[in-house]
């Protein structure tokens, strides 16, 4: 179900979701393997599959998704936004020997119901997840339907 706020005439359904890798440490995601956001921490809508990794939009309209990425020293992370198996936005990270790097992605696309996104490793990655500091997060909300 896909809650409804009012303002003026416009009725915008609440749609957003926030997933973060489930594991405590880093994992290994090979070249054009999609990245599975396993630990959700709000889905409303239900759009996000943790099972797939990917958002499948409920309402059509404006959406932003971001990633914040990190990565452990001496190591990659190649992640890309993909909108229906095209690339929106890539970036490609190398951590500093002996550190721990993060850095995000954000992008809006304007989706029709059904549009699917997701992330996706566009080189051999090394993404980090650590509670307590370095947090490997996928989100997304719509803006505008």
């Amino acid at each position: 179900m896909v809650n409804v706020y009012v303002s003026g005439d416009l009725k915008t359904p609440t749609i957003q979701f926030s997933a973060l890798l489930a594991s405590h440490g880093s994992i290994n995601v090979n070249t054009g393997q999609d990245v599975v956001f396993t630990r959700v921490e709000v889905n409303e809508g239900q759009g996000y599959d943790k099972g797939t990794g990917k958002f499948t939009a409920s309402a059509s309209g404006l959406y932003n998704f971001a990633v914040h990425y990190c990565t452990q020293g001496g190591k990659y992370v190649a992640p890309e936004i993909v909108h229906n198996g095209k690339s929106l936005l890539r970036s490609y990270h190398y951590g500093s020997e002996g550190q721990y790097q993060c850095s995000s992605l954000q992008a809006n696309v304007e989706m029709i119901m059904g549009d699917m996104v997701w992330v996706r490793s566009t080189g051999t990655s090394y993404f980090h997840h650590d509670d307590s500091h370095w947090s490997t997060q996928f989100s997304g909300v719509l803006i505008r339907a």
